[in-house]
């Protein structure tokens, strides 16, 4: 390099790649932090992506103030020598009369027993020791990796910052806000729609074939799919988006190759989604109306433009 000395050359390289390592450090340790909050808030974290599975179990009547619960019957026998109280769970109902205490406690006497009904909410089933274990660790990285987006993405562009021409640094962070915006609403999309939409339609096909048995760590990687599918589909529509902002694609462009868009779409709905014409369909349209909401912004866009070229020629005038 001219202007340089070999040593200054070799010294600066030394530096990028140690200033690399730190980049990378800092945004790995976010990450890590990440799944170490999800890690401690486990429960909160699985009663929350296997809540469209309880909603349909509990809510598959045709009134939707019913609830569907499995019934237990449970028999709690006293072998001892003296009276014992019983504290009856909240959840289930005594099948005979019996005199209870103000702490909701009953008393069983020496070889007495009662019986009792408790309601039980459908689990997924697990059907290996580390089962929940794996799928814990599994849910965690991917919770962590996602929700800390934004912190070692922003790490990571302060480090390629500097190489990017300052024109270019403001619309580099638009794209990024944008970007989250689009994968957040995808995963939105896919949790409180598609989701329960397609647990609906497979359970019922499956009923047709057999009991439906599903595994924890098989729904768990079926909906953190289906999540990741729906977010990264949202953001091909940014990424398409900042083409059309940049001027590389123009509406017109996009009305010839609409047919082919719409194509395009229902491909990436099968590939991306489990092999249902439903869930397909469901992430496809979505897509194809993104598509046409593009088209109108190219098409203001371009009326933006020629306005501004309009008013620039009457100032020379």
């Amino acid at each position: 390099m001219m202007g340089f000395s070999q040593d200054e050359v070799h010294a600066t390289f030394w530096a990028h790649l140690k200033e690399l390592r730190n980049t990378l450090m800092g945004a790995l340790a976010i990450i890590i932090i990440g799944m170490a909050i999800t890690f401690c808030f486990y429960q909160q974290v699985f009663t929350l992506l296997t809540q469209p599975f309880e909603q349909l179990q509990q809510g598959s009547l045709e009134n939707p103030q019913l609830r569907r619960y499995a019934l237990k019957r449970e028999r709690v026998h006293n072998f001892g020598k003296e009276v014992i109280y019983y504290a009856v769970p909240k959840n289930a109902t005594l099948v005979e009369p019996y005199l209870m205490s103000t702490e909701g406690r009953v008393p069983i006497a020496p070889g007495e027993y009662i019986d009792a009904d408790i309601a039980q909410s459908e689990k997924l089933a697990i059907f290996s020791p580390l089962e929940g274990m794996s799928s814990l660790f599994k849910v965690s990285f991917w919770m962590g990796l996602v929700f800390t987006s934004p912190f070692w993405i922003f790490v990571l562009m302060r480090f390629c910052l500097p190489a990017i021409h300052r024109r270019w640094q403001g619309m580099l962070f638009g794209f990024t806000a944008l970007s989250f915006v689009f994968i957040a609403g995808g995963v939105l999309f896919a949790f409180y729609l598609t989701i329960p939409l397609a647990n609906r339609y497979l359970f019922a096909f499956n009923t047709e074939l057999g009991s439906n048995l599903w595994s924890l760590a098989q729904y768990l990687n079926y909906t953190i799919v289906l999540c990741l599918a729906n977010g990264l589909a949202f953001e091909l529509c940014a990424l398409l988006c900042l083409l059309v902002h940049l001027g590389i694609i123009g509406p017109d462009a996009m009305r010839a190759k609409r047919r082919h868009a719409i194509v395009a779409c229902f491909v990436l709905g099968a590939l991306l989604t489990p092999p249902d014409v439903l869930t397909q369909i469901m992430l496809a349209i979505p897509l194809c109306i993104l598509y046409e909401l593009i088209i109108l912004y190219a098409a203001f866009r371009g009326s933006l433009s020629r306005l501004k070229l309009g008013l620039k020629k009457s100032a020379h005038i």
